[in-house]
């Protein structure tokens, strides 16, 4: 019921070196109710998992950490932290909240490293960013197996999200997966323009889901967007 098509193992937040899963009170140490806290758990900086462990539940008390926002994943809804809240569970969908302003990369479903080239990659931007805030994530790609990154056969995506902004830097000389998707979740209204370097992009907007979705085009580096 989670995300199989994750980017999670393929990315990491500015702060690098830590665990992938860990704990509420890792990233929130001083919301002491985190410390209380041990059927939920954090994927990176930005994603709070909170999994049914129970037989036959359908619903559960979710507390979603105070210091910072957060946004459903399938529905859009913009959430305050520092609060508990009940919140369905069906089997086909596990509890997921992005942190306001947060980048996340997803792929569809691959069996093997083989498959990676031809598999693009979606930004997901959890709207919502504090204005003069700037949200930072690294993107690594490599071929995943042999010997080719010491010879600096890698690349590195960083992306940094600034409210209406989204620039993105390349760098390394790996020819990796294309990033041909962005999907902004948690806005309230159809945004009237879309624009990558300049030049307007199709956009649609699913108002059940609060998602807008954009195809980029090849090697673009900075998308804006005019509500």
């Amino acid at each position: 019921r989670f995300l199989p098509y994750l980017y999670t193992l393929f990315f990491n937040h500015e702060r690098t070196g830590q665990p992938v899963m860990r704990p509420l009170w890792y990233e929130f140490p001083n919301d002491k109710l985190t410390y209380l806290i041990g059927d939920q758990y954090m994927v990176g900086s930005d994603l709070l998992v909170a999994p049914v462990v129970k037989e036959g539940v359908r619903n559960r008390e979710v507390y979603l950490p105070a210091g910072a926002a957060w946004i459903d994943w399938w529905t859009g809804e913009r959430m305050e932290g520092g609060k508990q809240y009940r919140v369905e569970a069906p089997l086909d969908r596990l509890p997921l909240y992005a942190r306001a302003g947060a980048i996340v990369p997803t792929q569809e479903i691959v069996q093997h490293t083989g498959e990676m080239p031809g598999s693009p990659i979606t930004l997901n931007i959890a709207a919502g960013i504090e204005p003069g805030r700037t949200d930072v994530s690294n993107l690594h790609q490599d071929a995943g197996d042999g010997y080719g990154y010491r010879l600096n056969e890698w690349r590195n995506i960083r992306m940094e999200h600034r409210q209406g902004t989204l620039r993105i830097t390349r760098s390394g000389n790996f020819d990796g997966q294309r990033i041909r998707y962005l999907e902004i979740v948690g806005l309230t209204a159809n945004p009237r323009e879309v624009r990558g370097d300049g030049k307007k992009l199709d956009h649609t907007y699913d108002a059940a889901r609060r998602r807008v979705r954009v195809e980029l085009t090849d090697g673009v580096e900075e998308i804006s967007l005019t509500r």
